[in-house]
């Protein structure tokens, strides 16, 4: 079945409208034709069951048949990602939004050597957030992941109720799985620093805002791998109860 993630202000009533890229993928690539069942979910939970009723190229109307709202996940976990170099930021975002993360951060660390220069972070933060619509799309979840602009730890605030990890598997001590409360927390962060690593005094400042340095265990892994475990860990002792 055809699955669509709409703005809610495409929703009027019992009926649903899908334009632009949207349209065109219904009407040209997957080829649907007046009265095929459709999937709409407005990223915010919602999910409506539809029927089509018509398809054009640059406009297809939907009428909506059954609505629900999606059981909440187990726990909200925010990857702030460091900044690794190339597209592999666009791998973890893919990969994330399958693994279930709420909210996606790139962090501008002190040994990243990628840059997102300020006159291109608006194009780039629509093209993540694409990736994580096809994503999210793709994996059958109700939600899309926000997925923020660069930015540093200077001023960073946890919300409340949250604890937080930072992946230094150098540091040896605790590893995530140990970590990790028996009951799920109001929202877990996990800090992954750039190829480089992390800088002593992000650590420093990592730990003074209440993160608890962790280990994925004897191997050292890839900062486009790193998140993506921790991930799994995490919502592996949460939703596969």
């Amino acid at each position: 079945m055809a699955r669509f993630f709409v703005d809610p202000a495409a929703i009027a009533g019992d009926h649903v409208t899908l334009d632009g890229g949207d349209a065109h993928h219904a009407a040209t690539v997957l080829r649907l034709r007046p009265g095929a069942a459709v999937t709409v979910l407005d990223g915010q939970g919602r999910i409506f069951e539809c029927v089509a009723e018509t398809v054009e190229k640059r406009h297809v109307t939907l009428r909506v048949t059954r609505a629900t709202i999606a059981a909440p996940p187990a726990v909200g976990v925010t990857l702030y990602q460091g900044l690794p170099k190339g597209d592999k930021l666009e791998l973890v975002i893919q990969k994330a939004t399958e693994l279930g993360a709420a909210r996606i951060v790139p962090l501008a660390a002190v040994r990243s050597i990628a840059k997102v220069e300020p006159a291109r972070v608006a194009a780039k933060r629509a093209r993540w957030q694409a990736i994580a619509k096809e994503a999210a799309e793709q994996s059958e979840r109700p939600t899309v992941p926000e997925i923020e602009a660069p930015t540093t730890l200077t001023g960073l605030v946890l919300p409340p109720g949250a604890i937080a990890f930072v992946l230094a598997e150098r540091e040896g001590g605790l590893t995530l799985p140990r970590a990790l409360p028996p009951a799920p927390p109001a929202g877990i962060a996990i800090f992954v620093g750039p190829e480089g690593g992390w800088d002593p005094a992000e650590l420093d400042a990592l730990v003074a805002l209440g993160a608890t340095p962790v280990s994925l265990g004897p191997r050292i892994l890839r900062t486009e791998t790193a998140g993506l475990a921790a991930l799994a860990i995490v919502m592996a002792a949460y939703e596969l109860r």
